[in-house]
């Protein structure tokens, strides 16, 4: 069953609760299901990749990234999404190119620049 439109904003800020306070797998889940019933709505995506980030799920970070990117493929907290989803994954090389897109988008994205340094080691 779809959520309705009351539902699906529950289902966000309940996902947002859980995230903020660190339980990122039930976050993974409401937010996972507030998309369901609004496929377009990019808060909940993006909060859902960082849930899935935080739990290690880099396939799911990567497909969730990759549909995110479509609409916005100049945000540099998307690509470096998906690339340390990749170098999760084990595909530096992969991983390189986005991450370098995310400095080059935002300069001063340390955690972009750390993970760059990491995804150059393990090539």
């Amino acid at each position: 069953m779809v959520p309705s439109t009351d539902d699906r904003s529950i289902l966000y800020l309940q996902g947002l609760r859980r995230l903020r306070a660190g339980d990122p797998r039930a976050a993974g889940a409401l937010l996972t299901r507030c998309l369901d019933g609004n496929p377009t709505h990019q808060g909940a995506r993006r909060n859902l990749i960082r849930a899935l980030l935080a739990s290690a799920e880099y396939e799911r970070v990567l497909a969730q990234a990759d549909i995110a990117l479509e609409a916005t493929p100049d945000n540099a907290e998307l690509q470096f999404a998906r690339g340390t989803a990749l170098n999760g994954l084990g595909r530096p090389h992969e991983a390189r190119d986005a991450l370098t897109r995310a400095t080059t988008l935002d300069p001063s994205h340390a955690a972009a620049r750390l993970n760059l340094g990491n995804a150059c080691v393990d090539q």
